[in-house]
């Protein structure tokens, strides 16, 4: 009997052993692949790092230009509104000349009508008037 449960014991302890044995064998390729990975994984972060400033360099020069975009839109825009201040201003006076000459014409209309009607004395004051008219105008 004695025998017998010696003969457990050692096939329990090689059994322990064994499964003791096993694991370690089972840990050290777990730590390889992880030792494995970490490698590749500093190797992906210095990548990574290096693609993120890039990045953000990229993302500068692009704020850059559109600040320098807006800064041109701007400076159009108000060249434009400027040119159109100019050009109206223009415009509005050849309007008022241009009116000016047509109520000329049209004062110097009515009074050849009223020559006409009247007689020979209003006749040769509205040849004065038109004389004045012509010189203003020109």
């Amino acid at each position: 009997m004695l025998v017998r449960v010696r003969e457990e014991i050692r096939l329990t302890i090689n059994a322990h052993l064994e499964m003791h044995r096993s694991t370690l064998a089972f840990g050290q390729e777990k730590l390889n692949i992880a030792e494995s990975s970490a490698r590749d994984m500093v190797g992906v972060i210095a990548e990574l790092t290096e693609r993120k400033k890039k990045l953000q360099n990229r993302v500068l020069e692009l704020e850059q230009k559109v600040l320098a975009v807006e800064e041109e839109n701007q400076t159009f825009r108000i060249d434009r509104d400027r040119a159109h201040v100019k050009k109206k201003g223009k415009l509005i006076t050849q309007a008022n000349t241009l009116q000016r000459f047509i109520d000329q014409h049209t004062e110097k209309g009515e009074k050849e009508s009223k020559k006409d009607s009247g007689g020979d004395k209003e006749k040769e004051s509205s040849d004065e008037d038109e004389d004045e008219e012509e010189d203003t105008f020109e």
